[in-house]
């Protein structure tokens, strides 16, 4: 793999990829007993090692071993694995909304189940609202003018579902 423009093999959706090198980690150890008596806490996992600090999420102590920085926490790994598993932290999401997908099938489906037109219109402009802002802060432009056309004709199909509701029961 390399950086750059790559297309999602499942999806078929273009998304921006970054090469990740993790640094080499110069950490040094510490054994509690190197410390001196009262010189340190041990880590909870690692009980010959010198804790180097507290999780700042549950407190609990641990050594550079267990330390685990991301999106500005420090953690230890168990808060850290119930975190990524949550999608609490941004940097270990693997899955994101396609907004813009989410709009053309409800526009689509507006226009051939127009009897729904008045309910479906208004999520797919929802949907398109989303899918711009989503755009919008990841700075991508491409996609940008399906979505504006999603967004006109979810209004006009929800103008015209009205419209229509309005026609058939005033007779």
């Amino acid at each position: 793999m390399v950086s750059g423009g790559q297309t999602c093999a499942r999806c078929d959706t273009r998304f921006e990829a970054t090469i990740f090198v993790p640094p080499v980690r110069h950490s040094r150890v510490r054994q509690v007993a190197e410390a001196g008596p009262g010189g340190a806490s041990p880590c909870a996992v690692h009980p010959a090692n010198a804790s180097v600090g507290a999780c700042g999420r549950c407190g609990l102590f641990m050594c550079s071993l267990c330390r685990i920085e991301s999106d500005g926490h420090v953690l230890c790994p168990a808060c850290f694995e119930r975190l990524s598993a949550d999608g609490t932290l941004a940097s270990t999401r693997v899955s994101f909304r396609d907004y813009g997908w989410i709009g053309s099938v409800l526009v689509a489906l507006g226009l051939f189940m127009w009897i729904f037109a008045p309910v479906i219109g208004p999520c797919a402009a929802g949907a398109a609202v989303a899918g711009l802002r989503q755009k919008y802060r990841a700075r991508e432009s491409d996609g940008r003018v399906r979505l504006w056309v999603v967004l006109v004709l979810a209004v006009i199909e929800t103008v015209g579902g009205i419209a229509l509701f309005a026609a058939i029961f005033s007779s």
